[in-house]
């Protein structure tokens, strides 16, 4: 993909140069890249990562008008949508959990660390066995974290 700024000759240009070339304009600047190639055989991982980017790109088009994602755009230099749309995809991460300030009652303290690409807003726990057997867990972003007493395993 190659870039072009102050160009007379390509500014605001868009659209596609036979099969050879895509035109298109990206933050006020031309963007040119070679024209995509579809296969016509798709796999398993390929149809799932299909699903995800129509679930993003549903999230992006309701969530783009969000202040956060306006903001970010701003300094990232991409649109709204395209912040949304990675933000979806890019899913928080637990970095770690420290359960030395639990002992197994309702309200003990349990520390987790979790990163992400763009905000985490809410983290939430659930205990799945209080006796902390073999299927003792936190659930996170719809998987589960086995733990032992000393952490996560």
């Amino acid at each position: 993909m190659a870039k072009s700024e102050n160009n007379v000759i390509t500014r605001g240009l868009s659209g596609k140069v036979g099969d050879l070339l895509v035109f298109s304009q990206r933050g006020g600047k031309t963007v040119v890249s070679g024209v995509p190639r579809k296969s016509d055989k798709v796999s398993d991982s390929q149809k799932e990562q299909r699903r995800k980017f129509q679930h993003a790109v549903l999230y992006a088009k309701g969530a783009q008008q969000q202040p956060e994602y306006i903001e970010a755009s701003a300094r990232k230099g991409k649109t709204p949508y395209i912040v949304a749309v990675a933000d979806f995809l890019n899913a928080p991460g637990i970095e770690s959990i420290d359960l030395s300030g639990y002992s197994g009652k309702a309200g003990d303290i349990i520390r987790i660390t979790v990163t992400d690409d763009f905000t985490v807003k809410e983290v939430g726990v659930r205990i799945t066995n209080a006796d902390w057997g073999a299927d003792t867990c936190i659930l996170f972003n719809r998987k589960a974290f086995p733990i032992l007493r000393n952490g996560v395993h």
